[in-house]
C-alpha cells in the first residue's frame, strides 16, 4: 500500500536575523529498496533533483538564480518505508518567487515525466559512479553489506548495473505517478519571514559558499574557516562521510556563510578530505589536510573560524 498523507500540511517557522529561509517538502512513499518500482523512482528522482545537472539545479539555480542550493533525495528505506523530500534555501525576498518556480518544476516532472534521453543520461552517469564506487576491497565489502542488510543477496553487486540498464522513461513516470502525490506534500519553511519590500540587506554582508559533487550522499561539507589576505578571500572546507550506509548515487552537497566586512576580493577555495578523481577541479584545490594551510594564514585576518 502507498501511505500517503489524506491532505497536505503546512508550517511555517519565524526566526529572526537569518540571511536565508530554508524549504523543505516531503512525503512518505512506501518504497523500500526491495521494491522493483525503486529503480524507476530512483532515476527519475535524480533526474529532478539529484544532481548539479537535475532540472530542479538548471532551472531555479542557473536559469532564474534564484538559490544556491535545492535538492531531492529519497531515503528511510532500510528497513521501513522510505519518505522523499525536497529542500532549498532562499534569500528571504525570494522564498515566494522560489517556492513557485521549484513547484512548476515539480509539476511538470510529476504530470509528464522525463524523456528517454534523460533517462539514458542518468543511467550512464549514476552506473560510472557505482563502477567509481567500488575501486577498493573495503567500498566493495561496504555495498555488499548495505544489499543484504535491505534485504537483497549479495549477488545484486553485479546485478544493480545490468537492472538499472533496463529502466525505460514510461517505468520512470509510472513510479514517479504511483509514489507521489504533489498535492499532498507536507511543507515547512523556517527563517526571517518577513514583507520582501521590508528586507535590506546589510550592504557590509558578503555570501560565500562551497559546492561539491560526491560519489554518494553520505558525504557532508562544512566551512571551516575563512581568512582575508591582500589578494583573496580565503575558504577552508571539510569533506566528511558519515560512515552510514549511502546509496551510490551522485550527490551535490553545499555549505554557505554570510560574512561582514569581507570586501569584494576574489574567492579562494581549499578543500579537505576529497579522494576522488573527478568534479570541481577547476574552481577548488584539494589538499590533503589543513596543517600547511593554517601556517600560510598565520599572517591573514581571520574572518570565521568554526568552533
Amino acid at each position: 500500500l502507498k501511505p500517503l498523507p489524506e491532505e497536505s500540511k503546512s508550517e511555517s517557522i519565524f526566526i529572526d536575523d537569518k540571511t536565508s529561509v530554508s524549504v523543505l517538502y516531503g512525503q512518505t512513499t512506501g518504497l523500500r529498496r526491495t521494491d522493483e518500482n525503486y529503480l524507476p523512482f530512483m532515476v527519475g528522482n535524480y533526474i529532478l533533483g539529484g544532481s548539479f545537472e537535475s532540472r530542479l539545479m538548471q532551472t531555479v539555480r542557473k536559469n532564474a538564480g534564484l538559490t544556491y542550493h535545492i535538492y531531492s533525495a529519497h531515503t528511510g528505506d532500510l528497513r521501513t518505508t522510505g519518505h522523499w523530500m525536497l529542500g532549498a534555501s532562499f534569500a528571504p525576498e525570494l522564498v515566494k518567487q522560489g517556492t513557485e518556480t521549484t513547484e512548476a518544476v515539480v509539476q511538470e516532472w510529476y504530470k509528464s515525466g522525463p524523456n528517454q534521453e534523460e533517462v539514458a543520461s542518468a543511467i550512464e552517469t549514476l552506473t560510472g559512479s557505482y563502477q567509481v564506487g567500488l575501486s577498493t576491497t573495503g567500498r566493495v565489502a561496504n555495498q555488499v553489506f548495505s544489499y543484504v542488510m535491505r534485504g537483497l543477496d549479495a549477488t545484486y553487486i553485479d546485478q544493480y548495473p545490468l537492472q538499472l540498464n533496463l529502466v525505460d522513461s514510461d517505468q520512470v513516470t509510472k513510479a514517479i505517478q504511483t509514489y507521489l502525490d504533489p498535492t499532498k506534500f507536507a511543507f515547512a519553511q523556517a527563517g526571517t519571514l518577513v514583507n520582501p519590500t521590508t528586507i535590506a540587506p546589510p550592504a557590509n554582508t558578503r555570501t560565500v559558499s562551497v559546492r561539491i559533487d560526491t560519489p554518494n550522499s553520505g558525504w557532508k561539507v562544512a566551512i571551516k574557516a575563512v581568512y582575508k589576505t591582500d589578494k583573496n578571500l580565503v575558504v577552508i572546507s571539510q569533506l566528511d562521510h558519515s560512515g552510514d550506509l549511502a546509496a551510490q548515487v551522485i550527490t551535490t552537497v553545499y555549505d554557505s556563510l554570510s560574512l561582514e566586512d569581507a570586501g569584494d576580493l576574489p574567492v579562494k577555495h581549499y578543500v579537505v578530505g576529497k579522494t576522488w578523481n573527478w568534479g570541481n577541479s577547476e574552481k577548488y584545490t584539494f589538499v590533503e589536510d589543513t596543517e600547511s594551510l593554517d601556517k600560510a594564514m598565520s599572517r591573514a585576518e581571520l574572518l570565521f573560524k568554526d568552533s
